[in-house]
């Protein structure tokens, strides 16, 4: 929309040709991706998400004031209590 617009110009070069390769787990269930993504609501809400990297299918979205350890470790332990223990998970390595 923005380079639509003439906001912005693009620069393809600067992409590297790895962006263009899509990864995901070969089996269900084998890699879960974590992140969790500031919402504005009422007020400031984070939302963390589990997704299973095969199917992309939500394993487990919640709300909170704000993501903390305890709530990453909370809700993966949830999440595995119905889910089963993925063999790996994948996170950016954020602050929490």
């Amino acid at each position: 929309m923005l380079t639509r617009a003439g906001r912005v110009r693009p620069e393809p070069r600067k992409k590297p040709k790895t962006a263009y390769t899509r990864f995901a787990a070969e089996q269900p269930n084998e890699t879960w991706q974590s992140d969790f993504t500031h919402y504005r609501l009422t007020d400031d809400t984070e939302i963390i998400t589990w997704l299973d990297d095969h199917s992309r299918y939500a394993l487990h979205v919640t709300a909170h004031r704000a993501i903390t350890g305890a709530i990453v470790t909370s809700t993966f332990t949830q999440t595995t209590y119905i889910r089963g223990i993925p063999p790996s998970t994948l996170t950016d390595n954020g602050m929490v």
